[in-house]
């Protein structure tokens, strides 16, 4: 997605700017910037950004991790998570989110861009697979045919709602 909208979320300045200007000279749109998860979470709000580069390691009450679900949970936007940090607990956390890429700093541009462009392609799948499931379950539920499914022990495991 050429000019995707995309949400900074970094507490160190320097590093916000630096990615900023990167992610300029890569024709993507800075959406918005925040330096805590709680601001992120009001700006996800206001501004709708199409993907979120969060750190992890944030000040405040909450952490990336946490961020990253509600947003994920409220908004279903998708998050790349950035960190200098690399331990197991961390990642093993960041890994129950599903995000969309983990990145470590210091960010190489050429890792940036690829990341972006994956996530930002995985995320259009995963939104044209569910809208598939959606139109498939729909027709499935008001179908008068019968529709069914068997489990190798030939035991139905789904019967469609109009001919149960």
């Amino acid at each position: 997605m050429e000019n995707a909208r995309i949400m900074i979320v970094e507490d160190e300045a320097i590093t916000s700017y630096e990615i900023g200007v990167a992610l300029e000279s890569m024709d993507y749109k800075v959406a918005a910037n925040a330096i805590t998860a709680e601001e992120a979470i009001t700006k996800v709000e206001t501004d709708r950004p199409d993907i979120i580069l969060m750190d992890i390691q944030l000040k405040g009450k909450m952490d990336g991790i946490q961020a990253a679900e509600l947003i994920k949970d409220r908004f279903n936007i998708p998050v790349i998570f950035m960190t200098a940090y690399t331990d197991d607990e961390k990642l093993e956390r960041a890994k129950l989110v599903h995000p969309y890429g983990y990145l470590v700093k210091p960010l190489q541009e050429r890792d940036l861009k690829i990341t972006i462009k994956m996530a930002l392609y995985s995320a259009k799948m995963d939104m044209e697979r569910k809208q598939a499931e959606e139109r498939f379950r729909s027709l499935v539920e008001t179908s008068n045919d019968w529709i069914w499914e068997m489990d190798p022990n030939c035991v139905y495991t789904f019967v469609s709602p109009k001919v149960k």
